[in-house]
């Protein structure tokens, strides 16, 4: 979060514990723009960037665009 205040300082954004099994409902029901999480989770309907830290959000979030499956 630092680094990304730091790089956009105008950019909203704040944090959000979820349990394991609230990744994928989160992202779908847009309670979460960008989950950062471990696998295994259902993946459905969701873009997922695999790398040393995973991230998912929806397929038409405009954070998709920055995924790479």
């Amino acid at each position: 979060m630092r680094e990304l205040r730091r790089r956009c300082p105008d950019a909203e954004a704040r944090t959000l514990h979820l349990d394991w099994n609230d990744v994928h409902p989160a992202l779908l029901d847009h309670r979460v723009d960008v989950v950062i999480a471990r696998e295994p989770f259902p993946s459905g309907q969701l873009r997922v960037a695999v790398g040393p830290r995973p991230c998912a959000c929806q397929q038409h979030n405009p954070w998709a665009q920055h995924a790479q499956a």
